[in-house]
């Protein structure tokens, strides 16, 4: 382009020279015979890997934070070779049955070590790869502006909290694995070029081959995360879209992969309900409560995605009353635009419709129907909309071809100006998000700012200054964890232990005998750090009565019964000796085997 522009002719050539650029890279479209060349292909795909390198190179800086210990930093089953087989074949052995994200997390530890840059960089690259196969899959399915999905998708802040959270590997491996299957599977039953017609109807062999490996990619991602259960059903829905009904041939295609998709969403409801502890009051919602918060969350998600401000790890929880009428209109106008979009698919064409039901779809794992761990915190959290926000970004991007009101498919000069600023400031958005994933402590003070009523926040806030010495400032955090919960347990004995530590028992018992009144689910545990204060403090008939109140209600650990220091004074008590006899068998056995 020149650079003094003196001539009409000459601002024409800037302007064109301009859009042909822009138009080029940004949306993707290259004459027929070049966007088949392998090279160009491969710029594009390279364009999307820098760009989330450049978007998430901060990460690579960062540490470890919440739940890391448990997939990593602490996890035994990584380091070792027996490890790995346990990973696989022994339910409890990790945190979750999900052995592809730990068989991965067990390789990176026998490489590298606790390096968390190298657990950081593979969720980048897996991130970056996730970016190519929206790519491929939307443009596979005939969308315009494919590759504009695929860099929102890339560098969208909503992102941040699968790529940055170590433990969040689940997400974009899970996801890497169920995008190939979908690919496969498009190309084998919904592109429509003449060329790819007849590779439809070619080899046997080749067709079976590729089915198969579109299930075993399929399987690979339900042990990755079983939230991609989901896949069969939105693939349905894809076939309905591009052919305009639901053949035989495709329902029966699918009977694999609903069979496995309904196994390994049963394996995790049993886990988490079991292993992982997601029952008990907070978890029992009415159905007409589960139904206001599915309904809410359906458009917290694509107000987030629109608007991406004020991402928080641990969003405010809803309060739902099933009473107040005006929370219904969440669920009523999700179901309203359904509803909507379904009337008039013959006049918008059924793409709208499409888009809708693959979001719900493929979200509805975290609406709230189903118990999962994180609900005691809140009902909604960034990194359940990964995979779900693929189709409303290819919904946008579809929207913004046809209003940009050119058949000719060369967007207009105002689109082509505001899509590169639009993804400059989603990029330096993800950036800076990411500076609160660097260690706990920016963590939790980051949710605390952002959502002051976070109770478990200024708890683990408090660990963090309790494990470091600094046992002074941890104390309000406590404090103001229990006047937010004042039944949060782990507050409570975090607090109770400092009261020990200090030799401050008068508060110890006054503060369990609260907590006795909130929680009697936790008697037993609670009656036997009554006893061992009383015992601290020498008064050895209360703590024997409470020792005995303890074992009555089902306290048999064993060990700490033996060796716990705080019983020193009641430990050589005839009753004492009498109380261990009555633990449970299951003690006794365990006595044994110590």
């Amino acid at each position: 382009c020149p650079i003094y522009i003196d001539t009409g002719a000459e601002r024409r050539l800037f302007i064109t020279s301009i859009k042909h650029g822009l138009n080029l890279f940004i949306f993707n479209r290259l004459p027929l015979q070049s966007i088949m060349d392998r090279k160009h292909r491969l710029l594009y795909a390279t364009i999307l890997v820098i760009a989330v390198v450049i978007a998430y190179q901060p990460s690579l800086h960062n540490g470890f934070i919440w739940d890391d210990d448990l997939y990593v930093t602490k996890n035994l089953a990584l380091r070792t070779f027996e490890g790995l087989k346990r990973i696989w074949t022994v339910r409890g052995a990790t945190i979750q049955y999900y052995p592809v994200t730990f068989t991965s997390f067990w390789a990176e530890y026998q490489l590298f070590g606790l390096d968390p840059a190298v657990f950081h960089a593979t969720n980048i690259l897996l991130h970056a790869a996730n970016a190519i196969l929206v790519w491929f899959l939307l443009e596979c399915l005939g969308l315009p502006w494919a590759w504009l999905a695929a860099i929102l998708f890339a560098v969208h802040p909503v992102n941040v909290e699968s790529v940055a959270w170590i433990s969040e590997r689940k997400n974009v491996l899970s996801g890497f694995f169920v995008l190939c299957s979908m690919l496969l599977l498009a190309r084998l039953y919904l592109k429509e070029s003449r060329q790819d017609s007849k590779e439809r109807n070619g080899s046997k062999y080749r067709n079976a081959f590729i089915y198969i490996a579109a299930l075993l990619f399929f399987i690979l991602a339900l042990l990755g995360k079983s939230v991609t259960c989901m896949m069969p059903l939105v693939f349905l829905i894809l076939c309905w879209w591009k052919c305009g009904r639901l053949s035989l041939k495709n329902v029966t295609a699918m009977v694999p992969f609903l069979g496995a998709g309904i196994a390994a969403g049963i394996n995790t409801l049993l886990f988490e309900k079991t292993l992982v502890g997601a029952h008990g009051p907070q978890w029992d919602l009415s159905l007409p409560e589960r139904i206001i918060v599915a309904g809410r969350a359906l458009w917290f998600y694509p107000y987030k995605l629109l608007l991406p401000a004020k991402l928080c790890f641990i969003y405010p929880k809803w309060q739902i009353n099933p009473s107040d009428w005006h929370q219904y209109l969440f669920p009523a106008a999700a179901i309203a635009v359904l509803l909507v979009l379904w009337s008039v698919k013959n006049r918008t064409g059924r793409g709208p419709f499409t888009v809708a039901s693959a979001f719900a779809v493929t979200i509805f794992p975290a609406l709230g129907f189903i118990n999962y761990y994180p609900m005691q915190f809140s009902f909604v959290a960034d990194h359940f909309q990964y995979l779900a926000q693929i189709p409303l970004l290819a919904g946008a991007a579809w929207l913004g071809f046809h209003l940009s009101g050119n058949k000719g498919h060369k967007p207009h000069l105002v689109v082509m100006l505001v899509v590169p600023a639009l993804l400059l400031s989603l990029c330096v958005k993800t950036r800076l998000e990411q500076e609160k994933y660097r260690d706990r402590e920016a963590l939790w003070s980051d949710t605390i700012a952002k959502n002051p009523g976070c109770w478990m926040a200024y708890n683990n806030l408090g660990c963090i200054f309790a494990n470091t010495g600094e046992t002074r400032k941890a104390l309000p955090y406590f404090h103001k964890a229990l006047s937010i919960k004042p039944d949060y347990f782990d507050a409570a004995n975090n607090l109770f232990a400092y009261y020990r530590n200090t030799r401050q028992y008068d508060k110890a018992i006054a503060l369990l005998h609260k907590l006795l009144r909130l929680r009697p689910d936790s008697a037993a545990s609670i009656y036997y750090n009554l006893a061992c204060i009383h015992s601290l403090k020498g008064d050895k008939s209360t703590a024997l009565t409470y020792l005995q109140k303890a074992i009555n209600r089902g306290f048999a650990l064993w060990k700490l019964l033996r060796y716990d220091k705080d019983l020193e004074n009641i430990r050589s008590t005839d009753y004492y000796k009498q109380l261990l006899k009555q633990l449970p068998k299951s003690a006794k056995a365990h006595k044994q085997t110590t």
